[in-house]
């Protein structure tokens, strides 16, 4: 699936590079790319993380990823981003979000409009190619890049674990579970 940082840029360039142009000749089912998108009202997001959202009784079992990443919550929000989003809010993939206390929640809610947003200003992630299959500027903190490396805020070893249907990238320290 395509995330949201990268879908920002691609739509940016498709604006920037086709309006005034006209098709000539197209090529079906050729594109590396994929597409994401909105589910219901984007307005509605910050509703949707809201407390009642995010304290419910079926949200509160699920894990942080989990609750971030499933179901098209945040539409556009996948396994790719959430790792940065998480680790900027100090929170480790795998805790409860029945676990978290109410600053925890307003640091993810926090993490997840700023992430996106930097990911989106520098074109996308390093980690994936835009229109013209160019890396984006976004230097990922945890992802397949930096697995083995220090973290970049405390040094400790970031370190990659099969869980919930993926892979998650951690640094122990800085998200402690």
């Amino acid at each position: 699936m395509m995330e949201l940082p990268e879908a920002a840029v691609i739509a940016r360039q498709i604006t920037e590079t086709l309006t005034g142009k006209r098709i000539a000749s197209a090529v079906a089912n050729a594109s590396p790319h994929k597409f994401a998108w909105y589910s219901g009202d984007p307005a509605e997001y910050n509703d949707r993380l809201a407390s009642q959202v995010i304290r419910g009784a079926e949200t509160g079992k699920l894990s942080a990823k989990a609750f971030l990443a499933t179901e098209q919550r945040i539409p556009g929000l996948g396994n790719g981003v959430l790792q940065d989003i998480l680790w900027t809010a100090r929170i480790h993939p795998k805790r409860k979000m029945a676990e978290l206390s109410d600053q925890a929640i307003d640091d993810m809610y926090i993490a997840v409009k700023s992430v996106l947003a930097d990911m989106v200003a520098k074109g996308g992630r390093d980690t994936e190619r835009d229109l013209f299959w160019q890396p984006g500027g976004y230097r990922t903190v945890l992802s397949r890049n930096t697995v083995d490396t220090p973290c970049p805020a405390c040094g400790t070893t970031i370190r990659k674990e099969a869980y919930s249907g993926g892979a998650i990238y951690v640094c122990e320290t800085c998200q402690p579970l």
